[in-house]
């Protein structure tokens, strides 16, 4: 690299690249805040119907990344996120049908981090873009339309399914020093997973939803990854719900001094609609 970007140009960057990102989920969110209701279940039992949740998550970052042997350690606080986020997209889809065990998984998360660390011998400029997509099939012991017979028949019970399927998981870690020296690593791979999630019910329209699963097993570059949230949901009209929790993600692929183990958490708000 033949010269450092100046402490302005770099804070003017991710300053309009973190407002561009808020500007964005706050025009999706009032899109699904403001567009027409629709009642899905009602009208059709055995139509497919969609939950779309766009989210914001501010998550801390900890862990360590490697490039061509030289590890080192990230740790990004969520108070820092302004200062260090320049790109994400976060976006949860449930597919089902009322009358059917079957469903589908779908879940988006890309994430682009640069910062500046200055050591004895030289600055380190580090730039860090993560994917995570998931596709997933997930069955349901009871089907929405049982689960709500027994709502109305006074069950206090919640609509629970084991899923399982695919992650697609990949990263690219760029070092540029001082001294001139620079370096990249990519990493993509595609791995199983399973989980498990469930809906309880709270008081009202208050309701949690607790989701958790496991992946890698050694296959492709993961030797583990793992995921879980609590999210609470309120429901606000017929086919909306105003969303609330935290959520843990760790992926692992360091292996002498290449890939990264990270982990990501924090808490996360998003608005969900049902079409």
């Amino acid at each position: 690299m033949d010269s450092m970007p100046s402490e302005r140009s770099t804070w003017m960057r991710r300053y309009f690249s973190f407002c561009g990102y808020l500007i964005f989920f706050t025009v999706l969110a009032a899109a699904f805040l403001l567009g027409p209701a629709q009642s899905c279940a009602a009208d059709n039992p055995n139509k497919w119907q969609w939950e779309v949740t766009p989210y914001y998550w501010p998550a801390d970052i900890s862990g360590d990344v490697g490039v061509r042997g030289v590890t080192l350690p990230v740790n990004v606080d969520f108070s820092d996120i302004k200062d260090h986020l320049d790109t994400g997209i976060l976006l949860n889809t449930i597919t089902t049908r009322p009358n059917n065990n079957w469903g589908y998984i779908f879940d988006l998360f890309y994430l682009k981090l640069s910062g500046d660390k200055t050591f004895p011998a030289a600055t380190v400029s580090a730039d860090s873009k993560t994917w995570v997509v998931e596709f997933s099939a997930m069955y349901s012991p009871k089907t929405e339309s049982e689960v709500k017979s027994l709502q109305a028949a006074g069950k206090r019970i919640g609509r629970s399914a084991f899923y399982g399927g695919l992650r697609y998981v990949a990263w690219k870690n760029e070092l540029d020093l001082s001294t001139g020296q620079s370096g990249s690593a990519d990493e993509g791979w595609v791995e199983p997973m399973v989980g498990y999630l469930t809906g309880i019910p709270l008081a009202g329209k208050l309701n949690v939803v607790l989701r958790g699963d496991i992946g890698g097993f050694g296959v492709g570059k993961s030797d583990f990854t793992w995921d879980g949230f609590i999210d609470f949901r309120y429901q606000f009209s017929k086919s909306r719900w105003v969303n609330a929790g935290y959520r843990w993600l760790g992926i692992d692929t360091l292996d002498n001094g290449e890939g990264g183990d990270l982990t990501f958490k924090g808490p996360l708000i998003g608005i969900t609609s049902k079409f």
